[in-house]
């Protein structure tokens, strides 16, 4: 029974994607999940999405900090990100860094093998990073990486300005397919630090 049980454990922990969040899940759970966070739906078209099996979803309308990405298939959750963002005049050494080393100790407790860590850049990297149009093409800056054979997560520091004005400028609000959110503006900072887990699908 206690072997079983650890069987169990384990099971359970490999099934995890991001906090309360687990692979398998159905669209119609992680949906409550996501309405009981206040999270709105966006438009794929604010962030150039092409995979129709994936949902955007903004979990706080009136800062824009925390974005979320949610992809189904067969009407299972196999793929998470989270993008939170971070003012540009902060740089990458307070709460960038916080939010990293945050999520660091989160990956550490889903018992996953490492294969690639990088230091956490400074702010000369990444100056240079984003002052580099080529190398942000190319891809996130700083990426971690961790497996353990079902599962993988990633995580990096990203660059880039969403535009969330869907609607006419004088109304200064939001339209979520339907549900209309007030907001204070409607443009993110550039700086994002981005988690991503994907489930390993055989």
């Amino acid at each position: 029974s206690q072997i079983w049980q650890e069987k169990l454990k384990i099971e359970a922990m490999k099934r995890i994607a991001y906090k309360d969040f687990k692979f398998g899940q159905t669209r119609n759970e992680v949906h409550t999940q996501i309405n009981a966070m206040k999270g709105e739906q966006l438009s794929p078209d604010i962030f150039n999405e092409t995979d129709p099996r994936s949902t955007w979803v903004i979990f706080d309308p009136s800062t824009l900090r925390k974005f979320g990405r949610f992809t189904f298939e067969d009407e299972r959750l196999v793929g998470i990100q989270i993008w939170m963002n971070f003012p540009e005049k902060e740089g990458v050494g307070r709460d960038m860094k916080s939010e990293w080393d945050r999520l660091l100790r989160l990956v550490e407790q889903y018992q996953m093998e490492s294969l690639e860590t990088k230091r956490f850049p400074s702010s000369s990297d990444w100056q240079r990073w984003t002052n580099n149009p080529a190398k942000r093409k190319e891809g996130m800056l700083v990426t971690n990486y961790w497996s353990d054979g079902s599962r993988t997560v990633e995580l990096g520091l990203d660059s880039k300005v969403l535009d969330l004005s869907v609607t006419s400028p004088e109304s200064n609000k939001i339209t979520f397919f339907g549900v209309t959110a007030g907001v204070t503006k409607t443009k993110t900072n550039s700086n994002w630090v981005v988690y991503k887990a994907t489930q390993i699908v055989e």
